[in-house]
């Protein structure tokens, strides 16, 4: 069994160890630049600018989800589509290292001028 002075050294030197780790990681997080929050409004006005820009040939939920960092691209689509976008959602094949799997691509339909101004409004 230790003695109260080998329990105290033993504690110092974790303690020190401790502070060494809190330190390294303390310095790891400052080299790193802040994490860019992305509300679902940002989140929403990013996949309407993509499929805009993506005519008819739209976007996959993959690439919607890389270029928007939006995690829920598909509950964006719906609320986009309840605010009045008409947006449309067509199965596409794609031809994988396993075979082929089918994904859904969404499609922006009819884009008009009034779409590009439409005030987007949620509760």
């Amino acid at each position: 069994m230790a003695t109260a002075r080998q329990r105290k050294r033993l504690h110092g030197l974790w303690a020190c160890k401790s502070r060494q780790q809190a330190a390294t990681m303390k310095a790891a997080d400052e080299s790193q630049p802040a994490a860019h929050y992305n509300g679902t409004a940002q989140q929403r006005e990013c996949i309407r600018q993509v499929l805009l820009k993506r005519g008819p040939h739209g976007a996959s939920v993959a690439e919607l989800t890389a270029a928007c960092a939006a995690p829920s691209v598909t509950k964006r689509v719906s609320e986009l589509r309840r605010a009045g976008l008409d947006i449309e959602s067509r199965a596409d094949a794609v031809i994988g290292p396993h075979g082929v799997n089918v994904v859904a691509r969404y499609v922006l339909l009819e884009p008009t001028s009034r779409q590009g101004e439409l005030d987007l409004q949620f509760e």
